[in-house]
């Protein structure tokens, strides 16, 4: 359950925002527009 704890810092940073609604679909494949978004917003928070 640790992970959790990982997906809340991320979405209180603002790194993730979830899909539609802001719903986490966990076992759901990422899009390359969502996985570049992830990116993006990683190195934006790095660089910080």
């Amino acid at each position: 359950m640790q992970h959790i704890a990982f997906i809340v810092a991320m979405l209180k940073q603002g790194i993730i925002s979830g899909r539609d609604n802001n719903l986490f679909a966990p076992n759901e494949n990422a899009t390359r527009a969502e996985a570049v978004s992830l990116i993006m917003a990683l190195q934006s928070a790095v660089q910080k």
